[in-house]
């Protein structure tokens, strides 16, 4: 488990949120936002789950190096302006939460928590592309090195984790 993991680092001062932190805060945010149309236990998911994807080495690394904190010529330097946006840092929290929701009982559920998830940063993602392919399965078959899923997973500090893993009782 990673207690070290980070969400932000503040560029004016430099303090550091760690990724469980964050995570938990924004699920209470957005669980006291979606109580408002009666849905409270879903922004919660869906907050606690949006940035998992940060629990990757990668991102950590990316978010170290875009912050001064690894030096441009250490080989564990990620080039913060070729990669910014390029790490995807929000399919592992949506595919996550896929595995865990009961999707032959509530598919339409489970599919909408996997959007709202995997497209908070982008907009929400088209389902049916232009030229006829399945965007959403697209997203949701990518491929691990890409998402990083196993490795968050492994990574994931435990009150997230039992949160997480609460929702599948």
């Amino acid at each position: 488990m990673n207690e070290k993991a980070l969400a932000h680092i503040r560029r004016h001062d430099g303090k550091k949120q760690t990724l469980k932190d964050h995570l938990l805060s924004v699920c209470r945010l957005t669980g006291a936002f979606a109580r408002k149309i009666g849905l409270p236990l879903s922004g919660e998911l869906a907050g606690i789950s949006h940035d998992f994807g940060k629990y990757a080495e990668t991102f950590q690394l990316y978010l170290l190096s875009a912050n001064g904190v690894i030096d441009p010529d250490s080989d564990e330097y990620i080039d913060p302006v070729s990669q910014k946006g390029k790490i995807d840092h929000s399919t592992a929290g949506a595919k996550y939460v896929w595995k865990r929701l009961e999707r032959e009982k509530y598919p339409l559920y489970a599919q909408l928590m996997f959007l709202s998830v995997c497209s908070h940063h982008s907009g929400l993602i088209d389902c049916l592309l232009p030229d006829g392919r399945n965007g959403f399965g697209n997203r949701l078959n990518k491929k691990e090195e890409n998402t990083h899923l196993a490795e968050c997973e492994s990574k994931v500090d435990f009150a997230i984790k039992d949160w997480l893993d609460s929702i599948s009782e």
